[in-house]
């Protein structure tokens, strides 16, 4: 049982077996990933209490997400964090920013990039009990409002200096590098909005 659960669940899906460090790593991955929200759900009652402009309150909410995203890839045991062609000023200007899919850490990577940041999510992470207020708060965007909408809806936030990013493929790329088609939103939202797009 322990075999099939820890070794051959892994290798038939083309993962490397579980070990008692790589599992230690998950706990505490994920023990700091719920932290860090309930550390963010409190910031947001804060901010909601603050007599203070919504762009001012959205700027320090991102600020955090920044911050906790960064500290989060720094202190992950085993992780090595390599950043190119990331050069001061890159995200001055907003930008489009198209990427692929592939794990969470893509996420992660993307938001600790730049505190000026949203995204276009899926409907299971838009209503995920334990962060979809955070997402909704962010302003992030829900792609089941339909692609075509997409440039009017992230106008305001492209307006107020913030890049968007867009997985042209809808969801995780699940077999290796395999990529599935792409929707053209993202590149009818950067024509509109008259940005950048970046990889």
């Amino acid at each position: 049982l322990l075999f099939r659960l820890l070794v051959r669940s892994q290798t038939q899906r083309g993962s490397a077996p579980y070990t008692l460090r790589s599992l230690l790593v998950s706990i505490y991955a994920f023990l700091y990933f719920f932290l860090g929200c309930v550390v963010l759900q409190l910031l947001m009652a804060v901010m909601q209490l603050c007599p203070m402009q919504r762009k001012r309150r959205k700027a320090i909410f991102h600020h955090g997400i920044y911050h906790f995203t960064r500290l989060f890839l720094r202190t992950v045991p085993g992780v090595r964090m390599v950043r190119e062609g990331v050069t001061k000023g890159a995200f001055d200007r907003p930008a489009v920013i198209v990427a692929n899919h592939q794990s969470f850490i893509d996420i992660l990577m993307l938001l600790s990039t730049t505190p000026r940041l949203v995204m276009v999510t899926n409907s299971w992470v838009w209503h995920s009990p334990f962060f979809g207020r955070i997402v909704r708060y962010a302003d992030c965007y829900h792609v089941a409002n339909g692609y075509e909408q997409l440039s009017d809806e992230l106008r305001p936030r492209i307006e107020e200096g913030y890049s968007v990013v867009i997985f042209p493929e809808g969801t995780r790329s699940r077999k290796g590098n395999e990529m599935l088609p792409f929707h053209a939103g993202s590149f009818r939202c950067a024509i509109k909005a008259k940005c950048t797009v970046g990889p």
